[in-house]
């Protein structure tokens, strides 16, 4: 007598497709659901572009770069207005010479956002890392 051969799956390669799933699902959840970051980075990636644009109408009627390191004075110094809490972020400026940076420190996320004010270029550390960061948006940078 033959031993008929029943078709399907057995349990151990159910349980081996279930876990890849789960591990999958577990890796992309975070990005999918958790938003918000990534939306507080691009308010301060957008606070930050009219800063530079700030500083370089400035520096045109000045030949100078101010340097700002409190929040409170880019109204009255570069004409740059945002709402406040702004999503958790702190800006200031610093200049040598040739060069002026705004850099973004937010109160709850590790690293910071650069701007290089002369050449437009991005960058940041930790969360914030153009490269891998994970709050970082795709600019096409």
């Amino acid at each position: 007598m033959r031993l008929q051969r029943k078709k399907g799956f057995t349990l151990v390669e159910l349980l081996i497709v279930t876990a890849i799933l789960g591990l999958l699902a577990a890796m992309a959840l975070p990005r999918i659901l958790d938003p918000t970051g990534k939306v507080k980075t691009t308010e301060a990636i957008n606070i930050m572009s009219a800063i530079r644009r700030g500083m370089l109408v400035y520096y045109d009627a000045n030949r100078s770069w101010p340097n700002i390191s409190v929040s409170t004075d880019f109204p009255r110094i570069l004409g740059v207005t945002y709402s406040t809490p702004n999503c958790g972020w702190t800006f200031s400026t610093a200049a040598s010479g040739a060069t002026a940076v705004v850099t973004a420190t937010h109160d709850g996320g590790t690293g910071t956002l650069t701007l290089d004010v002369v050449s437009g270029g991005w960058g940041g550390t930790g969360d914030y890392n153009p490269v891998n960061g994970k709050y970082w948006p795709n600019l096409g940078t």
